[in-house]
């Protein structure tokens, strides 16, 4: 899944930078999605939460965002 997440942000970055707001939208929705399920596995992973933040910021959703990057920095090892 957080391959997944991965792709489709790239993706929303390309369609950004092309000026194809409506379809980056839907790939930072994905983003969103893979990086949500990605977390919620058994192995707490701090990229998918990152993922999941990170797409939450593109979609103009700070607030939301905020508790998704903060769990990624609190598991992510030293």
């Amino acid at each position: 899944r957080l391959r997944l997440a991965d792709l489709h942000y790239r993706r929303g970055e390309r369609l950004l930078a092309a000026g194809d707001k409506a379809e980056a939208r839907k790939s930072f929705e994905k983003t969103f999605e893979y990086g949500k399920q990605a977390s919620e596995l058994a192995v707490p992973d701090p990229s998918a939460r990152f993922a999941a933040g990170q797409a939450l910021l593109r979609l103009g959703r700070p607030a939301e965002a905020l508790p998704w990057l903060e769990s990624a920095a609190a598991i992510t090892p030293e």
